[in-house]
């Protein structure tokens, strides 16, 4: 990377990255409230699989929130004084590192979905066995609110991939 115009577009990218996984924090966040109150009116495997929702959307929410924000922090000091010339060495070294976190989350994201599967199928394992409803509408909504905010993290992650990652057989 030793284009200025490159160095741009991959910090523009950087900054939606950012913006995007922020946006999407504050709504896990600020649903998570939402769904619990809305669960206080129904009755108990409905709450239950509210509850478990609303918890498991703070807690991603949280999660990505501290992720959005070291996001603000590194492109505010990757940002250089207009008519400075840009580091290219350096710049390069912090796309790679985000190559590489962005790989290793795909992978990890595989392990996320899996997990809010078996969550699922617990649930249902757990109905057949005659548990009781609260039981089953929590692994219920424990498993949606995973394969939810794993479902976006592992589009987030592959979307941002391929859009930083160079073309060719080096970035395959």
């Amino acid at each position: 990377m030793t284009d200025p115009n490159e160095i741009q577009a991959s910090r523009r990218t950087r900054r939606r990255m950012t913006l995007l996984l922020l946006v999407w924090s504050i709504a896990s966040i600020v649903l998570a409230p939402t769904i619990y109150w809305i669960a206080a009116t129904q009755e108990s495997a409905s709450r239950k699989f509210a509850e478990a929702l609303a918890l498991q959307f703070l807690i991603w929410g949280l999660i990505d929130l501290v992720f959005a924000a070291v996001g603000v922090i590194s492109s505010r000091r990757s940002e250089t004084s207009p008519g400075a010339v840009p580091d290219f060495t350096a710049e390069q070294r912090g796309v790679e590192k985000l190559l590489n976190a962005l790989r290793f989350n795909v992978k990890l994201n595989w392990f996320w979905v899996a997990s809010g599967a078996v969550l699922l199928a617990a649930g249902v394992g757990a109905g057949w066995r005659g548990s009781s409803a609260e039981s089953v509408g929590s692994l219920f909504g424990h498993g949606a609110g995973v394969l939810c905010q794993a479902g976006f993290l592992f589009w987030f992650d592959r979307s941002f991939l391929h859009k930083l990652q160079p073309a060719g057989p080096a970035g395959a």
